[in-house]
């Protein structure tokens, strides 16, 4: 006849020979002798199911539970509680142990308050390095709540008012309360969490708990999966919480008990898991192992609660590092036949007046096309019929939900219109990397292109010149418009192809005779970071010295009102409105080119300038600040090229070719063959064949890694600078937020500003604010 118990010693054990030992003789040695030992090994691969078949051997009180293969801690648990048969129930993990007298004071406690649960407190012992400030944090987790409790007040004082800890290891039951929970531990592993799921079961069954103050249980901190530096095998078994929560709500719904309390708890507690998960995976793991993480975590959530929380994190650089290798980057779609071009807006600029000529090239090229946009303008440039185009909301917002919207609607329009290839044009915007991810949740190919140069945010402290590069690796193709750039991004492991931008204009068959007028052009935005116009004055007024009717023509327009009235007052005050004309927008450029000697370029930086190739093909020789990288001046004889920000070297450059008929005139033909020449290229043919590759995986990067070492380092070092400029980042959130002020009004502003200081808090809301100018 079977024996009936005071206690049942509940004992999962899996792989913990080092601590089985000093966990079984705390418990074959209690002062309460009247107590049977359940031992269930869950598929051990050590030499734990040694040591307990020792132990048995020397204590009949001890019975062994063998599991063939690992089950996890709940089913464990399961096979424990089934075959219990004292009046109470324990449980201890094989890495802990008890206080010799925990069982014997443990039920004089439960007998004398006669209640279902009885929470005694717990001794923290730490393992390995441990954080003291987290044993402190643990300790409110761990401790009774000395306090009688009846019926839903155990759970709402567990769930939801966190008086006492869900760990079910530092507390005695009685057993019939305990049996009722085994129809709904379902057969499935689950190895984290599982404390939270069994004990809201029998909180539920509980009609009455009480806690006292004795330190019965020692909790050995440290030693299982709750650490905070995580192995790629940790981040597998922390992510198993969702196995724990769809156990819980299984329960409340097949009792028709997920309401109240109960469900406030479930989905705060889905909330959390979510954020410890995506923190984990950005701030824990390894990064060799982080990609594998990613994988996982994109397994369980939607793309849009990943991003939703990276947002917050505004970290895109260590987001892109982590998750380069992703196999959630790879594209699903089989063949390229539906392609949408991306761009912030389509109005008269440069890199739409290139989308109007790539539209129509991909459509001859048998591809249907959709424009995808956040902001039209009348002024755009004409598309061909066959060409959808949505406008979409803004993804440059005061707040994350902004961009959800933007995500959503975009979102929506790759599925509505089937796209295979999204080729992003705005490769600077810092939510390309979530745009990117939302493309690839579908498994679209995407595609972008760098219209600027690589180290052209140095010159105003970008910080996308450490985290582009980093979203360009997760890339299927980035297509450069230098060959220089090409080469480097290519030794960097980023699939990049140099594929020039079609030509916008029309090249006249032969230039004509010129005479030489002394008329000089400069084209572009009167932009003081990478136009230098202020330099253009200055050269003038050198050569102005030698050729006092000199004439200049500059055409490009100002940001606002206030810089055009600041611009012409210098020009006035250098004592040169007579020999500059400055015409803010013409539609008639092809006119100035025809009556230009030279074209003068004062810029910082260019990738794949049109002016250029306008220039040349009406056969205007060009006098430039040196651009070795930039692909129209190699091999051009027809562009003189000088030290940048020199403006006497720059002017005598100038007087050497306006004096000088005979070159001025080769030079000429020079420029009009070249760009005949060049508008020759294939391009159809280029991007025919870059997407056929993409289409048959054939990926060529061979990187050379001491090169990708030291661009590594360039990105990481520019990256680790934690001041980020503090200065600069003052101005672009004060510049921000005059922005937003015009943008939205101050009213909606600030409104805006103090949801998302609600939501995020301060710190994330400075963050945010200094995203971008």
């Amino acid at each position: 006849m079977e024996k009936n118990y005071k206690i049942s010693i509940l004992v999962p054990v899996y792989n913990t020979e080092k601590f089985l030992n000093k966990c079984l003789d705390s418990l074959i040695y209690q002062t309460l002798k009247d107590i049977e030992i359940i031992l269930v090994n869950d598929g051990s691969s050590d030499l734990s199911p040694v040591i307990l078949d020792n132990y048995k051997n020397k204590d009949s009180r001890i019975k062994v539970i063998t599991l063939e293969k690992n089950e996890g801690l709940a089913r464990a648990r399961y096979h424990g509680i089934k075959e219990a048969s004292g009046k109470y129930l324990m449980f201890v993990d094989s890495d802990d142990y008890l206080e010799l007298n925990a069982c014997e004071r443990a039920y004089e406690a439960i007998e004398k308050y006669k209640v279902d649960i009885l929470h005694f407190s717990t001794n923290i012992i730490p393992f390995g390095l441990v954080d003291i400030k987290e044993i402190s944090n643990k300790k409110s987790f761990v401790d009774a709540y000395i306090k009688k409790l009846n019926g839903e007040e155990i759970f709402n004082s567990c769930y939801i008012k966190r008086k006492f800890g869900w760990n079910v290891w530092n507390k005695i039951y009685k057993t019939e309360v305990v049996k009722n929970i085994t129809p709904y531990i379902p057969n499935k592993r689950c190895v984290m969490s599982e404390d939270m799921f069994i004990f809201s079961m029998i909180s539920f069954y509980a009609k009455s708990y009480y806690g006292i103050k004795d330190k019965l249980y020692n909790y050995r901190y440290g030693s299982g999966v709750s650490t905070v530096n995580f192995s790629f095998k940790q981040f597998d078994s922390f992510v198993q919480n969702q196995v724990a929560l769809e156990n819980m709500i299984s329960f409340h719904e097949h009792l028709n008990i997920l309401s109240g309390n109960r469900k406030l708890f479930i989905e705060s507690q889905k909330e959390e898991f979510k954020n410890v998960a995506l923190w984990h995976f950005m701030y824990s793991v390894p990064e060799k192992d982080a990609a594998y993480c990613f994988d996982k975590v994109s397994s369980i959530f939607t793309i849009e609660e990943i991003i939703e929380r990276l947002l917050i994190y505004n970290d895109i650089y260590s987001f892109s590092k982590r998750v380069f290798g992703s196999k959630f980057l790879t594209p699903k779609k089989d063949k390229i036949k539906n392609i949408a071009l991306f761009y912030f807006k389509y109005d008269g600029s440069g890199v739409e007046r290139v989308m109007s000529k790539i539209i129509p090239m991909l459509i001859s090229m048998g591809y249907n096309t959709t424009l995808i946009i956040e902001k039209d303008s009348v002024n755009s440039f004409p598309l061909p019929p066959s060409c959808k185009k949505i406008i979409i909301s803004s993804s440059d917002r005061v707040d994350n939900d902004g961009y959800m919207k933007h995500a959503k609607e975009l979102k929506k329009a790759l599925i509505d219109n089937k796209i295979d290839l999204l080729l992003y044009q705005a490769s600077n915007s810092p939510y390309m990397v979530y745009d990117l991810l939302i493309a690839k949740s579908l498994g679209l190919y995407f595609s972008a292109t760098t219209h600027d140069w690589i180290t052209s945010p140095l010159l105003y402290h970008g910080k996308h010149f450490s985290w582009k590069p980093q979203v360009l690796r997760l890339v299927d193709l980035v297509q450069t418009i230098t060959k220089v750039e090409e080469t480097v991004y290519r030794q960097y492991r980023i699939n990049a192809t140099y594929i020039p931008n079609p030509l916008t204009f029309k090249i006249p068959k032969e230039i004509g005779n010129k005479e030489n007028k002394k008329e000089l052009l400069w084209v572009g935005r009167i932009d003081h970071l990478q136009k230098n116009p202020i330099d253009m004055i200055y050269i003038l007024l050198e050569v102005k010295r030698f050729i006092p009717d000199i004439h200049l023509t500059m055409i490009g327009s100002c940001i606002n009102k206030k810089e055009a009235k600041d611009f012409a007052k210098f020009i006035s005050n250098q004592n040169l409105s007579k020999n500059i004309t400055w015409v803010p927008h013409t539609n008639k450029i092809e006119e100035y080119y025809k009556k230009a000697d030279v074209l003068i370029m004062t810029s910082s930086y260019e990738v794949y300038p049109m002016v250029v190739g306008e220039a040349l093909s009406y056969g205007l020789p060009i006098i430039s600040y040196e651009m070795p990288y930039v692909e129209l001046f190699m091999n051009n004889e027809a562009i003189i090229s000088v030290e940048p920000n020199n403006i006497k070297l720059t002017a005598q450059a100038i007087l050497d070719l306006i004096s000088n008929e005979d070159k001025l005139k080769k030079l000429r033909s020079a420029a009009h063959e070249y760009i005949v020449n060049v508008s020759k290229e294939d391009i159809p043919a280029m991007w025919k064949n870059e997407l056929k590759k993409l289409e048959e995986n054939k990926k060529e990067v061979h990187a050379d890694k001491n090169i990708e070492v030291f661009l590594d380092v360039t990105y990481q070092h520019y990256y680790n600078q934690k001041s980020y400029f503090s200065f600069y980042n003052k101005s672009m959130l004060i510049a921000n937020l005059f922005r937003y002020f015009k943008k939205f009004g101050i009213r909606i502003t600030i409104k805006k500003i103090y949801i998302y200081i609600k939501k995020y808090g301060l710190k994330a809301a400075m963050k945010k604010g200094k995203i971008r100018i």
